[in-house]
């Protein structure tokens, strides 16, 4: 990855980025819910859920630059189009 792709944003960093905090906002869920067991057993549901939404939320990101690098790849081998009309009486 050059600087320029990064700069001018043809590489994205977002999804890279997305799995590292994923995986601290686990943890940081499964050890607030280990502590609230505690607090209210109510707490293991909550923490179960939590997980649940996380995961999902963290994977809606990463489909959305999924889907961002699969129309690129498309319209990147799209042929470019010529600047005369073409004649459509014929």
């Amino acid at each position: 990855m050059n600087i320029n792709s990064w700069l001018f944003f043809d590489n994205m960093i977002t999804p890279r980025i997305i799995k590292f905090v994923y995986w601290i906002l686990l943890f940081l869920t499964i050890i607030s819910g280990v502590f609230g067991i505690f607090i209210n057993p109510v707490s293991i549901i909550i923490t179960v859920i939590s997980i649940i939404i996380l995961r999902i939320s963290c994977e809606v990101v990463i489909l959305m630059f999924n889907i961002y690098q699969q129309i690129k790849k498309i319209a990147d081998n799209l042929p470019i189009e010529s600047t005369e009309k073409p004649d459509i009486h014929n």
